[in-house]
């Protein structure tokens, strides 16, 4: 043990032995408990010293530094203190979202590349600083223990320089390149924090007690490893044996709202509140532990009864002698029958503990202490609703407001900020635009079943709009949400479009067999798409027919009953070369009926004037159950160039 540890450990035992004094009395002639000499006029053993001071505040430490340690004690084994802290430091944090710089996004507005998903180098380095270096999300958490328990939070960040593999993306080459990052992001422990302020200026100034552990490290060098995540003002400052002036410019420190005394320099922990009343629940406590011990276990007493009969002979001594063993053996083995020659009664004491016990008042004094910190019972315990305790819910969201407010600052203003600075990325207000920004997902502070039906009822009627049901009700991201449903909209009419077209090729096969075979060709399936006869000489094969045909009414120059000179595959190669035909059609009206879409009525009737007549009205067709997927009501008015198409009925 070096003479710097035994001077530690010497000024620990003063430092305890002045406070067992205070504790005790012996320094002031204040004591703890009544004594048997006090009167109301002795005032060395006067209870309270002013009506308005309990004992409580006999003991409460005057100096920041002890009321840490004893906000860390709580902390550590009180379970309602650690409890409510725990909540309070983990509730309020929900995933964060890093933004990209403005002037990326400026960039997408320019060339028109708004869903563009590729990220800026900025967004890619702070993004992986932020999750691998430093690991934001536990490091939020851990703000809110120091925040919630101390008041008072306080980072100590420095900087240093880190090699990075980029990959060119043309090329596919990694190169290594030298960053400046942070390199060290830590809380400081409060206890060994010192903080003076500069009258006229108001700046802080900070210096640190380095922690014997470290010392050591930092004297043995050993291990490696912690020794060279140890910054380098730290060594400085054991090399020179003094405290460690921290740059202000690295330091961040983070208050809770407080009172303008101690000059602004600490503000009031919130476990101090209560201090008073977690001293009455010890007090409360040790009573019970008395009473358990006590209490709880009833005794039985073992007595002799008077006798008749009296011995010379007879030593009662022995007796009780012989019946304590005889109860001894009995208790090693429980089938022991005792056999005694007098008549023994029993007397119980204790065992009425329960009734004694303090559990209502703990209970009743847990609320207080609750209060005291500004918690809701509810909070730890359980049973918050949103219609059951809007009051409570709403004092903890305006506490997590600022709370997150003040979070974001830490992360926006010191973490990404000063390190911009620190690297030449950011030097006025000017270059804001060129900065990345840190956003918390929204914190929902209820979960109402009610009110979710009742947003989803609004939402049918008209009445609330889909990205605030997506977001606010379902907890999703409504542009995702509609990009999907728009892919999976147009994937189920590629798919539609896909089986139509797979009909109509089925049913040209249909008509090229059975007119093969001199057959009538089979009409169309009632679940498929109704083309309509086109006019003659829409196709170039009904053409080529109608100028070898004789005209209706003449004579054919074959005579009558005599076959036809023209081949059994010359005839079968008219259906052939129109069903091939009529295939190319549909695929190629289908494409102009997607284009008709796009287009204004006035549009789309000047393209129709400009397609032939066939290739019109299967577009038109199509057109129409293009709309009809759509919702929209189809257009059943002819061509202004064409009748009707003829039902069945002659209507």
């Amino acid at each position: 043990m070096d003479k710097e540890q035994q001077n530690d450990i010497s000024r620990m035992e003063e430092k305890m032995a002045k406070f067992v004094d205070k504790m005790t009395g012996t320094s002031t002639g204040h004591v703890k408990v009544a004594h048997p000499n006090s009167t109301m006029s002795n005032n060395a053993y006067k209870q309270y010293r002013s009506s308005f001071l309990t004992l409580g505040d006999m003991q409460i430490p005057d100096d920041y530094k002890e009321i840490f340690k004893w906000c860390r004690y709580f902390f550590k084994f009180d379970p309602l203190i650690g409890s409510a802290v725990r909540s309070l430091a983990t509730f309020p944090i929900t995933d964060w979202i890093l933004d990209d710089t403005e002037e990326a996004d400026q960039k997408d507005v320019d060339t028109n590349d708004t869903d563009s998903e590729e990220p800026s180098e900025t967004y890619k380095f702070y993004d992986e600083i932020l999750s691998e270096d430093i690991d934001l999300y536990t490091h939020m958490n851990e703000v809110g223990y120091d925040y919630f328990l101390y008041g008072n939070m306080v980072v100590f960040a420095e900087p240093g320089v880190k090699i990075v593999k980029r990959r060119v993306p043309e090329t596919g080459e990694i190169i290594q390149k030298k960053e400046v990052v942070w390199k060290n992001v830590e809380r400081l422990d409060l206890t060994r924090l010192k903080i003076d302020k500069d009258p006229k200026s108001g700046e802080k100034m900070y210096f640190y007690d380095i922690p014997p552990e470290i010392k050591r490290v930092i004297k043995t060098q050993k291990p490696k490893d912690k020794y060279d995540k140890i910054p380098k003002i730290f060594k400085d400052a054991v090399a020179k044996r003094g405290l460690v002036r921290l740059k202000s410019e690295y330091v961040y420190h983070m208050q809770m709202p407080s009172e303008s005394g101690d000059d602004g320099l600490w503000a009031t922990p919130p476990v101090l509140h209560a201090m008073k009343l977690i001293l009455y629940s010890n007090v409360l406590r040790q009573a019970q532990e008395a009473l358990a011990y006590e209490h709880i276990v009833p005794r039985r007493i073992y007595y002799f009864n008077e006798t008749q009969e009296f011995s010379p002979g007879m030593d009662f001594a022995d007796i009780a002698n012989d019946f304590a063993s005889e109860l001894k053996r009995q208790l090693d083995d429980p089938n022991y029958q005792i056999i005694s020659p007098l008549p023994i009664q029993q007397i119980q004491h204790g065992g009425q503990g329960k009734a004694l016990l303090l559990v209502p008042e703990l209970e009743q004094l847990q609320e207080t202490i609750l209060a005291a910190m500004g918690v809701p019972r509810e909070f730890i315990f359980g049973g918050v609703s949103y219609s059951g305790s809007t009051t409570s819910l709403r004092i903890l969201e305006n506490h997590f407001i600022t709370y997150r407010t003040k979070l974001l600052h830490y992360i926006n203003n010191f973490l990404i900020k000063r390190l911009a600075e620190i690297r030449g990325e950011w030097e006025t207000i000017d270059d804001n635009e060129k900065l990345v920004k840190v956003q918390l997902s929204e914190l929902k502070m209820q979960d109402d079943i009610q009110q979710k039906q009742l947003m989803i009822n609004l939402n049918q009627q008209g009445k609330l709009p889909d990205e605030i049901m997506y977001e606010k009700v379902l907890g999703l991201d409504s542009t995702k949400v509609v990009k999907q449903l728009q892919a999976e909209r147009l994937r189920k009419l590629q798919e539609q479009f896909e089986l139509q077209l797979s009909q109509m090729d089925m049913n040209e096969k249909m008509e090229q067999v059975a007119a093969a075979k001199g057959q009538v060709p089979p009409t169309d399936p009632a679940n498929g798409p109704q083309v309509p006869e086109p006019a003659p000489g829409a196709y170039e094969g009904d053409e080529q027919s109608q100028e070898e045909s004789p005209q209706q009414g003449q004579p054919s120059d074959q005579p009558t009953g005599q076959p036809s000179t023209q081949g059994k595959g010359e005839q079968r190669e008219e259906p052939q070369g129109r069903s091939s035909n009529g295939g190319n059609q549909n695929r190629e009206a289908l494409k102009i009926a997607q284009e008709f879409m796009n287009m204004t009525e006035a549009q789309r009737a000047n393209a129709i004037s400009k397609l032939p007549q066939a290739t019109a009205q299967r577009a038109l067709m199509f057109y129409n159950q293009l709309q009809a997927e759509e919702g929209t009501e189809t257009d059943m008015r002819p061509m202004p160039t064409q009748l009707p198409p003829r039902r069945e009925g002659g209507v």
